[in-house]
């Protein structure tokens, strides 16, 4: 029995001094770690907060920055179109141009054909008619002469002859 109090005396003094002495600096030592690993909580809630707002703000800088692209590359698909109707237009235009001009160029060299064609039988007619009126003029010329020799043996000089250009 004394061998159970003894060691129940040794268990209270050893309980006493545990509480009042080596309990107090481990309470201290779990609380300080227990705020500290609050405060590191803390930390880290802020940061991730911080860090999703981060996120956050980047995934709509990249929608913005998205839409911004597609809106650049529909104006500039647009500005192709555009730019591709204008050309058409302008092509257009210059071939209805350029054929307008060759009718004209094929309508005035037809008339100036024709032209030199009438130009070349108007004198060609003249030509003809001179020729066909000295000719006429050259037989009238000779019935005369022969008419004024039968009327008028001797006398050559009896009707002159007539001369025309």
């Amino acid at each position: 029995m004394l061998k159970i109090v003894s060691v129940l005396i040794l268990f209270i003094m050893l309980y006493l001094l545990l509480k009042r002495q080596v309990l107090p600096r481990i309470l201290s030592g779990l609380e300080r770690r227990t705020r500290q690993i609050e405060q590191e909580m803390e930390g880290a809630r802020q940061q991730r907060e911080v860090t999703e707002r981060m996120r956050e703000e980047s995934a709509a800088r990249l929608l913005q920055a998205d839409q911004e692209t597609q809106a650049m590359l529909d104006a500039s698909g647009q500005r192709v179109v555009e730019q591709r109707e204008q050309l058409m237009r302008e092509w257009e235009l210059q071939v209805e141009s350029q054929t307008q001009q060759f009718r004209e160029d094929v309508a005035r060299s037809r008339r100036q054909a024709i032209q030199e064609i009438r130009a070349q039988s108007a004198d060609l007619v003249v030509a003809e008619t001179e020729k066909l009126l000295h000719q006429q003029m050259d037989a009238d010329d000779t019935d005369t002469r022969v008419d004024g020799a039968i009327e008028s043996p001797g006398n050559d000089d009896a009707v002159p002859p007539k001369r025309h250009n």
